[in-house]
Formats: C-alpha cells, sequence, structure tokens
C-alpha cells in the first residue's frame, strides 16, 4: 500500500484484507452444496437496489450444482458488507424449457455478522430453491 506523505515514500506498508466470518463462510456453503467454483472478479459499477458505499464490487460466480443444473447454469454472488450485515446478491441464471422462462433472477438476502454460527449451507439451498 501506498500512503501519501509518508516520511519514505519507497517502502512498502503491508496491508492484511481478512473477509468477515460471514462472508467467509458462504463460498464454503456453495462448495458443500456442490456448485463449482468458475471466476471471480472486481467489477466497476453499483449493484441496483442495495446499499452499497464502495465504486465496485466483487463477484464470484459458481457452476450450478448437480441437484440444481436441470434449472439453472450458474450462480453469481456479490458480498456488500456494511456496520452490522452483509447484503447477499444472488443472480442465478435460471435455464429455460418448452414452458418456463429462462434468465437472470437477482434476489438480495441480508445476514447479520452474528450469522456465521448458522447453518449457511441450508441457508445457502433455500436462496437457491426459491430463485428456481
Amino acid at each position: 500500500m501506498e500512503i501519501s506523505g509518508a516520511l519514505d515514500k519507497g517502502d512498502r506498508d503491508p496491508l492484511d484484507v481478512e473477509p468477515l466470518p460471514v462472508r467467509n463462510r458462504l463460498p464454503d456453503a456453495f462448495l458443500a452444496l456442490g456448485f463449482r467454483f468458475r471466476s471471480a472478479d472486481l467489477e466497476a459499477g453499483h449493484t441496483r437496489g442495495t446499499a452499497q458505499s464502495l465504486p465496485s464490487y466483487q463477484e464470484i460466480e459458481f457452476a450450478a450444482a448437480p441437484q440444481y443444473a436441470h434449472a439453472c447454469s450458474s450462480v453469481e454472488v456479490t458480498f456488500l458488507a456494511g456496520p452490522h450485515q452483509v447484503e447477499v446478491v444472488l443472480e442465478t441464471d435460471r435455464r429455460g424449457g418448452l414452458f418456463g422462462h429462462g434468465g437472470d433472477v437477482v434476489r438480495t438476502h441480508v445476514l447479520v455478522h452474528a450469522a456465521a454460527d448458522r447453518d449457511l449451507t441450508a441457508l445457502v439451498d433455500g436462496w437457491i430453491r426459491q430463485a428456481l
């Protein structure tokens, strides 16, 4: 990290950034359900309908778990941390069928930081089933 006005501008100042516990455990819940990590990127912009305060957000994409593969191809997850809670934005890419409509379903869920102790795998399973 570069600190403006520092006495020695040539040195590097290490900065460790750790995710909040609930943010750290949610990807594990997707993996436990059988989702496969596909990609992660940092996107400039604002996530509509959220309390996002930063000019960018991280999006993690998972390939659908086998039990959901008939109904969706992937799920993109965005975590927006606030002082008391984390907004979890799920974008589920639903498959279209003969009578069903495909396309993205976007839902936002809010978890307080203390929710890190909950059964997040069951919670994520419910969110996915609700989106499908």
